[in-house]
């Protein structure tokens, strides 16, 4: 009984370390300015949790659906009022918003547009995403970016997902 005890921990140990990404993603910080803003910058936080240096690292930025089965906000649930506005997405379902923002990767400073990031072992990175609306972009409606490290080839994701409700009033409404 305890051989199989010890063969189970040791798969379940194994398991849980081989699923653990090498690169952590979060969220450092969130804009503090006004919702009705324009633009909001999102400050990221990457992590490399092994001695290994990456190079030449892509962020990806995908829209991803707001909306649940069910039609609620998956992330936020006093935010789900805000979700109208869906149209169907190419793969059939219901929930992404349609908002047409425009998205950057900038450094720390706020101006610089990074393509590529290198990554030394056991070391921090921080840059910002921003999110700009623009004249075609749908007012009350939320957008949910998702954000993950892949390899330089886009093939492999190296680290945990991120995922931002990116919220868009209409700034008529805050008059």
């Amino acid at each position: 009984m305890k051989t199989i005890f010890s063969v189970l921990m040791i798969l379940i140990s194994m398991s849980i370390s081989h699923s653990q990404n090498d690169i952590s993603i979060s969220l450092a910080e969130k804009p503090t300015n006004a919702l009705s803003d324009p633009e909001h910058y999102y400050l990221i936080e990457l992590n490399n949790n092994s001695a290994k240096q990456f190079e030449n690292l892509n962020i990806s930025i995908i829209n991803v659906s707001c909306k649940d089965d069910s039609g609620s906000s998956k992330f936020y649930k006093d935010h789900s009022k805000t979700n109208n506005g869906s149209k169907e997405r190419k793969d059939g379902k219901n929930g992404y918003s349609g908002s047409n923002l425009d998205v950057s990767v900038l450094k720390k400073d706020k101006v610089t547009t990074i393509q590529n990031l290198n990554l030394n072992g056991r070391s921090t990175v921080v840059f910002n995403i921003k999110y700009a609306r623009n004249q075609s972009t749908k007012l009350n409606t939320a957008n949910c970016f998702e954000i993950v490290v892949k390899s330089s080839d886009n093939e492999k994701e190296l680290s945990n997902k991120l995922i931002i409700e990116q919220l868009i009033p209409d700034p008529n409404d805050f008059d």
